[in-house]
């Protein structure tokens, strides 16, 4: 029977998925703070809703 889990998964992909998951979560960080900043410079968000 398999195991649950992760554990037989090689540890490089684990790495590997953990750096991208961390990647990404700066990425929105990013991003979340230079809207912001251009908001605060009276930018204006175009097309704000079309993903929702």
């Amino acid at each position: 029977m398999n195991e649950p889990g992760f554990a037989h998964l090689p540890a490089g992909l684990l790495i590997l998925v953990a750096a991208l998951v961390a990647e990404r979560l700066r990425a929105l960080v990013v991003a979340r703070r230079n809207a912001r900043w251009a908001a605060a410079r009276g930018g204006v968000e175009y097309g704000q809703g079309h993903t929702r």
